[in-house]
């Protein structure tokens, strides 16, 4: 979009142009796709050109007339350039208190005539913004819709959005593709295809911002579990399930590693595995998928070795139901495999006991009601405090096994081979957990919280009812077990010196203490 719009300006002589995004690959990417668009269309420019470079990272672009264009990452290294004029692509995803220290000043010298004279009307200074709509407790949305009020102010600012109608009137979007986006998520289609901004303005349990901040794990970090538990002996993982109830067709497990400090204080929940599986009811099933789960992360019916220490579901009305299938014995149906029955970890109404003998105490049955207020609480101080890691975007994680990759030297890779390399685990399942969570915060959009008719306890309301919070109920029953039951702090025992040193002869005490 940048490219387009702005080509015109490098037949202004020695205009200074910079182009950002929320990474540096991101912005050579989407401005190399459009350069080559662009001259396609226009063969005759590329005679203008002196120079044009793209590499992974960095990108610049030189006119005969002096006129360049370059990448510029949002990092330190930025710092003390200067440019005319800028653009930001995708600004709803950059770090905006980065941006604003780093890159913003930059823009701050006007373009000089060939008599070194600045013609102060030209737009010296102007920063456009390209991006897909977002989420409307977001930082970008703040700042758009400033420029919209400085716009009907007449203040210099301009503000324009499109909605899928424009692409596929000029043959760029298909009617079957729109169609298909309208059907899989409703959240994500309004945001991409009809241009709205989502959510809540007041009351939104977290700010977008923090959502896309915890998004930081990678391939090695959710998928290579096994490798990660031998060098950690001590990991710890935790299982929770929210269960659908009446009028919903899918079940939320999600699978959260507990990292602690030195002291044995809670330090960060990676959200390692986050799972919506459809349910008619018959648990046999759920309970099967959850012990699966179980094993795969390292459980074991011997307590003292298992590395998941506790399966917490949700035992609100239908979901008792689970709960008695997971004292069940179960058999896995693809291997034959003896799975086990689990008992309950804490008293409960449930009187039922496990078909084994010696049954492991793994299950929490949740009762959710009473606990409400904490629970969220808890949620929230847990995202805002950036103590939840979730799996980043798809494009992210690719690009970081790529370029580890490449880092070894042995041969280079292209993005696109990403899909042929042998990982151990398909790229449906990464591409999936990674869907998995843009899902959770497309559900997050749709929650705000609200104070009780006794200003006493917040609740959490849907504002559209048709769209579920299962996924946000899992992992906020995953960080409530956490922090009441894992977050302890070993204290050292208070004793008095003078009761374990002393000296002594033979039966004869003389009390001299150290």
């Amino acid at each position: 979009m940048f490219y387009i719009c702005t080509f015109w300006r490098y037949f202004t002589h020695g205009v200074q142009l910079s182009i950002t995004s929320g990474t540096k690959e991101q912005a050579v990417n989407i401005w190399a796709d459009k350069h080559r668009e662009v001259l396609g269309f226009f063969p005759s420019l590329k005679k203008e050109i002196v120079k044009s470079s793209f590499a992974k990272d960095t990108a610049e672009v030189i006119f005969k007339n002096g006129s360049r264009c370059t990448s510029l990452p949002i990092n330190q290294a930025s710092k003390g350039q200067r440019r005319h004029r800028g653009s930001i692509e995708e600004s709803n995803i950059i770090n905006h208190a980065d941006y604003e220290d780093i890159v913003a000043p930059i823009f701050v010298v006007p373009r000089q005539t060939m008599g070194g004279v600045a013609d102060y009307e030209e737009l010296n200074g102007q920063i456009a913004r390209y991006t897909t709509s977002g989420y409307r407790n977001a930082d970008e949305f703040e700042i758009i819709t400033k420029v919209a009020e400085n716009m009907s102010d007449l203040k210099g600012s301009y503000l324009f959005g499109a909605n899928w109608m424009l692409p596929y009137r000029y043959g760029r979007l298909t009617k079957t593709a729109v169609n298909s986006a309208r059907e899989k998520d409703e959240i994500a289609f309004r945001m991409n295809y009809l241009c709205e901004w989502v959510g809540s303005t007041e009351g939104a349990l977290v700010s977008a911002n923090d959502l896309m901040a915890c998004r930081t794990l990678k391939f090695n970090d959710m998928f290579k579990i096994a490798e990660l538990n031998k060098k950690n002996p001590n990991t710890e993982f935790v299982i929770s399930v929210d269960v659908a109830g009446t009028g919903e067709n899918t079940t939320s497990i999600v699978v959260g590693r507990i990292l602690k400090k030195e002291n044995n204080t809670l330090d960060k929940v990676q959200v390692v595995s986050l799972n919506t599986i459809p349910t008619s009811g018959d648990f046999s099933e759920d309970a099967i998928f959850i012990k699966k789960l179980f094993y795969a992360y390292g459980g074991s019916l011997d307590l003292t070795k298992s590395r998941v220490k506790s399966i917490v579901v949700d035992a609100n009305a239908i979901g008792q139901g689970l709960v008695q299938e997971l004292m069940e014995n179960h058999f896995d149906p693809e291997t034959n495999t003896n799975l086990g029955s689990f008992d309950l970890m804490f008293e409960s109404k449930i009187t039922k006991k496990p078909e084994n003998k010696n049954s492991p105490k793994l299950v929490w049955d949740l009762i959710v009601s009473g606990k409400q207020n904490d629970i969220i609480v808890n949620f929230i101080n847990m995202f805002k405090g950036h103590h939840v890691l979730m799996a980043s975007t798809f494009d992210a994680v690719r690009k970081d096994v790529i370029d580890g990759l490449n880092k070894q030297g042995k041969k280079q890779y292209e993005m696109q081979d990403f899909y042929g390399l042998n990982l151990g685990v398909s790229v449906e399942d990464i591409e999936y957990q990674c869907n998995q969570v843009s899902g959770f915060i497309n559900e997050m959009s749709n929650l705000k919280t609200v104070v009780s008719e006794d200003n006493k306890s917040l609740k959490v309301k849907q504002i559209k009812r048709t769209i579920n919070k299962d996924k946000f109920s899992a992992i906020s029953y995953l960080l409530y077990y956490a922090k009441m039951f894992m977050d302890n702090e070993e204290v050292e025992e208070e004793y008095d010196v003078n009761d374990l040193v002393s000296i002594s002869y033979g039966n004869n005490n003389f009390g001299y203490s150290f």
